[in-house]
């Protein structure tokens, strides 16, 4: 999995819209979304917290969306199980802030 530098997040972060920063400072937001994912495939603690770091990696413009699927899959996330994640992130996040955006 990608490893990105605290300031390389945060130069990021302040670069990314308004409608981004608003999501992720929400904090319960995507924690939920991750807890409800996690529940549904079945992943461990320690995927769920990889998943929403990538999550945020991708909303901030760290990691495309094409890296965002095969970074899952670095984390320990089973491809078929990450194939179904991806999809429920652009249903409940991607496609609704870029809506909003």
């Amino acid at each position: 999995m990608k490893r990105y530098s605290e300031q390389e997040a945060m130069q990021a972060y302040a670069q990314a819209p308004e409608a981004i920063r608003a999501y992720l400072e929400d904090g319960d937001a995507l924690v939920n979304v991750g807890m409800d994912l996690g529940s549904k495939y079945g992943l461990h603690i320690d995927q769920i917290g990889s998943m929403s770091s990538l999550i945020r990696d991708t909303l901030i413009g760290l990691l495309s969306p094409q890296e965002f699927a095969a970074e899952l899959v670095s984390a320990g996330i089973p491809m078929n199980a990450a194939s179904d994640v991806v999809s429920q992130i652009n249903k409940q996040i991607f496609t609704p802030l870029r809506d909003q955006m």
